[in-house]
């Protein structure tokens, strides 16, 4: 096998990137699971172009650079790769490496999904609907949005998508979401103290009709909190 990568053999220089990956009898190691997948694709490999993608954007074995990351998957999506073209998707769903736009997630998801990928089917169901959010990359993002117990949904659905934000890793992406959550979680606080407000100022009236009347069971209202 390795007789073979080394002389070139796309498909053998694959299956060593994948030994080393995954410590398949050999040490785990994924800077040499990234030199044989770079081999591999540089050979026009349309999987080790994805599985190469996959590394940057998780910075395993190299630097995380998701722009780097987005250039594989193009790579391999225009070979018509159908997981090249889900992580393509992907990328434009969630602004890696890419501006992102619901519109090229769809058109990526549409094409992997003609090929019968299941992830691609799902999301390509779920975002065709535009009251539907573009979701979440991992568990770690979602918790970022749920705040004392409630889900926050991703972007202003009234507002339209998140539009034309590209991160270049993991962490600006995280910023960002922090920031957003926090944003929306300032919004709701405001509209629950409005929302009280007017409930108090309505009872207020009640209250003032009640001791015009002369009214002797009246109950003054309790002024609301103000917000923490």
């Amino acid at each position: 096998m390795l007789a073979a990568a080394q002389s070139g053999n796309s498909l053998a220089q694959q299956s060593i990137a994948w030994d080393y990956l995954n410590g398949a009898g050999v040490p785990k190691n994924a800077a040499e699971a990234a030199k044989w997948y770079r081999a591999s694709a540089n050979s026009g490999n349309s999987s080790a172009m994805w599985n190469l993608g996959l590394l940057y954007e998780r910075g395993e074995g190299v630097s995380e650079d998701w722009v780097e990351a987005a250039n594989w998957y193009r790579k391999s999506a225009e070979l018509n790769d159908p997981i090249g073209q889900r992580e393509l998707g992907f990328a434009y769903q969630y602004g890696i490496g890419v501006p992102q736009s619901r519109k090229s997630a769809l058109e990526w998801h549409r094409r992997a999904a003609a090929s019968r990928d299941s992830q691609s089917t799902r999301w390509v169901s779920w975002l065709s609907d535009p009251t539907n959010n573009i979701g979440f990359r991992n568990s770690d993002e979602q918790a970022l949005y749920v705040r004392s117990g409630l889900t926050l949904v991703y972007g202003n659905l009234m507002a339209g998508d998140p539009a034309g934000l590209a991160f270049r890793n993991e962490a600006e992406r995280f910023a960002w979401l922090e920031k957003a959550g926090k944003k929306i979680e300032q919004g709701a606080a405001e509209n629950a103290t409005r929302v009280a407000r007017s409930e108090y100022e309505r009872k207020q009236s009640e209250y003032r009709q009640c001791m015009n009347a002369g009214g002797s069971g009246c109950s003054a209202p309790t002024p609301p909190r103000p917000p923490r």
